[in-house]
């Protein structure tokens, strides 16, 4: 309960320090809660008590300690807005008029979080330990990177769409996030569809080949859950949970039909390849919806999304006929590297926000190797 009680106010504290753009008080803080976390298990495992129990009380004794830090820090310089603003009739009168936050949020999160763990429930069901290792394994290279990217994305995000809504703006902002979003994500998820089987060979060995073919499969879905993801946070800006939420419906059913064809066809390939093009169209769909909610043009959306594959396909080709000739995995993995790093000093020498962007990457990467 108490960690619960923690992690509810720092999420609230969260959503306002991202609100008033206190995005290196963010940073800070999180940093803290991995020193502590760490210290605590360090300090326990040295005494000797290396119970289950001592590794829980760390993690509680973190996330406390952040949200007692990001309290007082905000209190110190918006504590004022609290003691002059906050009354009883204001606080009803918020209550009513955002009690969709909490009655469609809380039930999209955990229906969130169960279709994440539908898959492996599913595969685990139908197929053998080997097909959920595989699973496991190349959802988690596929998805960390862009979840640090897309998480980092999301928190500026949310903060520009709420003003820009006040301002009138919110179509400029809310297309200069999916241009960035394209920008970083269909080059090398592109990249990975020719040669994520070489590439888990290659680092994994030869045990892990089925892994990288599954790696293949997503890769095109995990650019559409890229793009949708950070851009969902808008429903909460423009006060549309409960649309939402029937998202959240939509991929959980989605989800449970492919993979269960696949189980029935006794084809985890099938399942996951029917996973992968109903999630393209759902969040394509998703990512559609917000972006035209927003005023978006149609036109626009298009473009961007052309202009982006336009400049992978020089280097698709490259690949592509490389592997035709059959040449050395390391070959062909080395070059397909080299053409990634190529494009990202690219883009990222083209746009001043995208090296901000990984800078900020860079700092949470920092922050969790303490842990």
């Amino acid at each position: 309960p108490l960690a619960v009680l923690a992690n509810g106010i720092f999420l609230a504290l969260n959503y306002w320090n991202s609100r008033t753009k206190r995005f290196g008080r963010l940073s800070i803080a999180k940093g803290a809660q991995s020193i502590v976390t760490s210290g605590a298990q360090l300090g326990l495992g040295i005494s000797g008590a290396t119970h289950a129990g001592g590794l829980i009380g760390s993690r509680v004794l973190g996330i406390v300690s952040v949200a007692v830090l990001l309290g007082k820090q905000t209190w110190q310089d918006a504590g004022h807005i609290l003691r002059e603003g906050a009354n009883w009739r204001g606080i009803v009168a918020g209550f009513r008029r955002h009690r969709k936050f909490p009655l469609y949020s809380t039930w999209s999160a955990l229906l969130n979080s169960i279709s994440w763990q539908l898959p492996s429930f599913l595969l685990s069901s139908f197929f053998s330990t080997s097909v959920v290792g595989y699973y496991a394994l190349g959802t988690r290279v596929l998805r960390l990177p862009m979840s640090l990217i897309g998480s980092a994305i999301a928190q500026v995000f949310f903060q520009r769409a709420a003003e820009a809504k006040v301002e009138g703006t919110l179509d400029k902002v809310v297309e200069s996030a999916y241009r960035r979003l394209v920008m970083l994500g269909m080059f090398p998820l592109l990249m990975l569809t020719i040669v994520g089987r070489d590439l888990f060979v290659i680092v994994f060995g030869d045990s892990w080949a089925e892994a990288g073919v599954y790696t293949q499969i997503l890769s095109i879905w995990t650019f559409f859950w890229f793009i949708s993801s950070p851009l969902s946070t808008l429903f909460s800006v423009l006060e549309k949970q409960k649309t939402g939420a029937k998202f959240h419906i939509v991929i959980f059913t989605t989800r449970f039909l492919a993979l269960g064809a696949g189980g029935v066809l006794k084809n985890a390939r099938i399942g996951l390849l029917l996973f992968a093009v109903s999630g393209v169209f759902v969040y394509g769909y998703l990512s559609f919806a917000i972006m035209t909610s927003a005023g978006v043009p149609y036109v626009r959306i298009f473009q961007i999304l052309i202009h982006n594959l336009t400049l992978f396909i020089p280097a698709g080709l490259i690949v592509g006929v490389l592997s035709l000739f059959s040449v050395s995995r390391e070959l062909l993995v080395g070059v397909s590297g080299l053409l990634l790093v190529l494009y990202l000093i690219y883009i990222i020498a083209m746009d001043n926000q995208l090296r901000n962007l990984f800078s900020g990457v860079f700092e949470r990467l920092h922050g969790d190797s303490v842990r």
